[in-house]
């Protein structure tokens, strides 16, 4: 028995159709594209990089058990005691090293250097108290610092959630 599939174009052989009916179906049996560990972009599974950012990601499962360095379980909060040393002046570039490096970010790590600069170049100064401009400066970047923690925190929040830590 023979029977015509019409998709509206009379030209249009019987095998023509099947190929675009073969296709389509293809097209609905792909799966859905993962997100990018990154930046939440869709990761192309063809060559397995990032259509956002351009990233490779990591093959490597998110770890179901406690990380032994990171001391939380998955799906419980991270620690909070990091926004404690931001509001101590002389330790708030430590907290956003300390973030960085757990949070495997680079940018926080030198943010968190940025930020001990005027700390370290009062220690330096030759003089036995730092002098009024560089107590000026370290109190700026200790309250610029207070600021960007506080908009920081969220973010840090969600990236130790997604490692499971």
């Amino acid at each position: 028995m023979f029977f015509a599939i019409h998709d509206g174009d009379s030209r249009s052989s019987p095998i023509d159709a099947l190929s675009r009916i073969e296709s389509d179906k293809t097209l609905r049996d792909e799966r859905p594209m993962r997100p990018c560990e990154f930046c939440n972009a869709k990761i192309d599974e063809s060559n397995n990089v990032c259509t956002g950012c351009g990233a490779t990601p990591s093959t490597c499962p998110t770890p179901s058990t406690p990380s032994p360095d990171h001391g939380s379980a998955p799906g419980t909060k991270p620690s909070a005691l990091w926004l404690g040393l931001v509001f101590t002046p002389w330790l708030s570039g430590i907290a956003f090293f300390w973030i960085g490096v757990r949070a495997n970010h680079r940018a926080w790590i030198a943010e968190g250097t940025v930020y001990m600069l005027p700390f370290i170049s009062a220690l330096l100064s030759s003089g036995t108290e730092p002098t009024d401009m560089q107590t000026t400066w370290a109190i700026i970047f200790w309250l610029v610092s207070i600021v960007r923690a506080l908009k920081l925190k969220n973010e840090y929040n969600a990236r130790m959630q997604r490692q499971g830590s």
